[in-house]
């Protein structure tokens, strides 16, 4: 570590309003803001920047134009890595919460969310600052999602019967779209190296929507209290893909991961 490093540290401001609306509705909608400083970062000080040799060259699995930089040999293995606050690590968040609930009335309730958000910083942690081969570093980082919104509803049947249903909706995860550059492209000092051929986010999973469902009503015997519970998750059997290589070549985009299919489940509760 150099003379001198700080910790890092996280400032947040939080501002919310609610109000009260007629039909026991209350409505709330907050801003945040986050970001944080003197985060650490590492540069190799025996291997700097000008030391790398950028090349134009077409990737054999791919046919991706890509410009990757060769480490100069003179410096192959040479190591003095230093950690250090560097304001190229900065990283910021911006979000929006709208808040909608509705208290049980008329025997029907409702809860509802919506989050609009935006991360921005370096996509790379603390990986070699000085390496160029890092590129598009600033970017959307983490599991940033620009939407995500849940809305949960109760309604009391007749018979004592509770039929309630939840939607949610979320923004796909971003993807980062890399290139593998080898020998069979071109002989590099490194051997191997992984390109990052877009700013991260140019490229989402699919937008996944999910509605579930439960019905339910409870039955008094004697010192016992029955309640048998129909669940219904996912009932349009949404098959949101979850998980993809992103390694641009012949699997490029193949699906790993998708989200779990239509399950109906049945239950019951005793309280005595």
């Amino acid at each position: 570590y150099a003379p001198g490093v700080k910790r890092p540290y996280t400032d947040e401001l939080s501002l919310e309003i609610e109000r009260q609306l007629p039909m026991n509705v209350l409505l709330s909608v907050g801003y945040t803001h986050r970001q944080t400083r003197r985060e650490i970062a590492s540069r190799n000080l025996l291997v700097p920047t000008s030391s790398y040799i950028p090349i134009d060259v077409v990737e054999q699995t791919s046919g991706q134009r890509v410009t990757v930089y060769n480490q100069n040999p003179a410096t192959r293995g040479l190591f003095d890595f230093v950690f250090d606050n560097d304001p190229a690590m900065n990283a910021h968040f911006n979000g929006v919460d709208i808040t909608v609930n509705k208290r049980m009335s008329a025997k029907w309730m409702v809860m509802s969310g919506l989050s609009l958000g935006k991360s921005i910083g370096d996509i790379y942690g603390t990986s070699d600052l000085n390496n160029p081969n890092f590129t598009f570093r600033r970017g959307r980082f983490g599991n940033d999602v620009p939407v995500a919104g849940k809305i949960s509803a109760s309604y009391q049947l007749p018979y004592g019967v509770l039929f309630s249903g939840v939607y949610q909706h979320y923004t796909g995860f971003p993807e980062t779209t890399t290139v593998v550059v080898s020998n069979a492209t071109v002989a590099l000092t490194q051997v191997t190296q992984s390109l990052v051929v877009e700013p991260r986010a140019s490229q989402r999973l699919p937008d996944v929507n999910l509605v579930d469902l439960t019905v339910k009503r409870a039955v008094k015997l004697n010192r016992f209290r029955m309640t048998p519970t129909l669940d219904l998750f996912n009932i349009f059997n949404s098959n949101a893909i979850q998980a993809r290589t992103t390694i641009l070549g012949p699997a490029y985009h193949r699906a790993s991961n998708i989200v779990l299919g239509r399950m109906v489940k049945f239950g019951v509760n005793m309280d005595f």
